[in-house]
């Protein structure tokens, strides 16, 4: 993402003991700056996870939107208003059933939505909440069905408009690319 401090990019760190915490780094007069962990999460885990972060920026705010599993699975938000220097205590977006693979996009009105995949009755579900800055969340909104193979792929969210679109991989005999639009209220 490109706040009005540069480029800030997020990724899922990883330390010797085989700690995966997301970390952020600042491209400043042309060098990346050293790491800043968003949260120490503390998971440990012994593989390679697929699901990484997300982040977008507008002015100096960073919001980032993680899954992570150190005791059940989660997702979680944090902001930073110093461009990613510091960040704030994450906010918990949904735990227990959730599979990840999340997305995130900051408002006008300083809320980000936040996007992920969660188990349900008949496979996936594709699901958006906002939350404001002070951890307040709004309605939960279930987006689509989809499905968990990893083939499935990431859903994507961007600004559209007076809305979100949204897009993912629908697996099949004929695989194929939806779309859904939600109006911002």
């Amino acid at each position: 993402a490109v706040t009005d401090d540069g480029p800030v990019l997020v990724y899922r760190d990883r330390n010797p003991d085989e700690v995966r915490d997301i970390a952020l780094t600042r491209l400043q007069a042309g060098e990346w700056s050293a790491p800043v962990h968003v949260n120490a999460d503390g998971w440990k885990i012994d593989a390679c996870p697929v699901n990484g972060p997300a982040v977008d920026a507008r002015g100096t705010t960073v919001a980032v939107a993680w899954f992570t599993a150190p005791d059940l699975p989660r997702i979680r938000l944090a902001f930073s208003d110093d461009a990613g220097r510091s960040f704030g205590p994450p906010l918990e977006v949904a735990h227990g059933n959730v599979i990840g693979r999340v997305d995130v996009v900051r408002l006008d009105d300083g809320r980000a939505v936040v996007s992920w995949l969660q188990s349900g009755r008949t496979g996936a579900e594709l699901r958006a909440q906002p939350f404001s800055r002070d951890g307040k969340p709004g309605p939960a909104v279930l987006v689509a069905a989809t499905s968990v193979q990893r083939s499935s792929g990431f859903p994507q969210m961007v600004r559209a408009g007076d809305g979100l679109l949204f897009a993912w991989t629908e697996n099949g005999s004929t695989p194929a690319v939806r779309t859904a639009f939600a109006p911002l209220r």
